[in-house]
């Protein structure tokens, strides 16, 4: 286990994520919300992507992050002051303090809000939706 899957699991949990190889997902009634880390295939550093299953845009019940409609790195969607502690996670090391700040006070709220249909109108013509993969069926709704 990395050690910012051991910093993520139990405040993911008690949120009501459930754990699956490195991917933490939650049911919704309208979609299912994704944290996913990912690491480097050419050395240490691991990307915490966050992503959005919108149900009504399809049947999987277990999506991975990469077919998700809505999907953004961590770091798009938190503020720059935390863009350090993001961009330095490591498979070998304890990640920065700022990371699970991240997580709680930009990630989750930004996965609630993308979740409902009035929250997904508003940030899709939003400026932060630039910063984000939105699938173009998602637009269309």
């Amino acid at each position: 286990m990395l050690p910012v899957e051991a910093q993520f699991a139990p405040s993911l949990k008690a949120l009501g994520f459930k754990k699956k190889a490195r991917t933490w997902t939650r049911e919704t009634a309208e979609a299912f919300q994704l944290v996913n880390l990912q690491k480097s295939q050419f050395g240490e550093q691991v990307y915490v992507n966050v992503a959005v299953y919108l149900k009504a845009l399809g049947e999987e019940t277990f999506p991975p992050e990469y077919r998700c409609h809505i999907r953004a790195r961590l770091e798009r969607i938190a503020p720059e002051s935390l863009f350090e502690d993001i961009r330095s996670v490591n498979a070998s090391h304890p990640p920065q303090p700022g990371l699970l700040r991240a997580l709680h006070d930009h990630a989750v709220p930004w996965l609630e809000l993308v979740s409902s249909q009035t929250g997904l109108e508003s940030f899709i013509r939003s400026p932060a939706a630039k910063h984000c993969s939105i699938n173009s069926r998602v637009r269309a709704v």
